[in-house]
């Protein structure tokens, strides 16, 4: 999925968020189109969110496991 979203998009940019503590810094990386590209695999069901991080896609993996994307396809 993100490498078919890459073909018709392939104009990737990342930036950390202000504000992160300790050594792991997690990016942030959107596509051309705007659209940021983790949230779009977790809504997609091809990853989870680590609320240890962020809650920001939270609300994405619900939708993929009320759906059944991904994933949450047989669970």
């Amino acid at each position: 999925a993100l490498a078919q979203r890459l073909k018709r998009y392939p104009n990737v940019a990342c930036h950390v968020p202000p504000g992160q503590r300790g050594t792991g810094q997690a990016a942030i990386c959107t596509d051309n189109s705007g659209t940021d590209l983790g949230g779009f695999l977790v809504a997609e069901g091809y990853a989870l969110a680590d609320t240890s991080q962020s809650y920001d896609y939270f609300g994405a993996e619900g939708v993929a496991r009320s759906y059944r994307r991904g994933l949450w396809r047989y669970r």
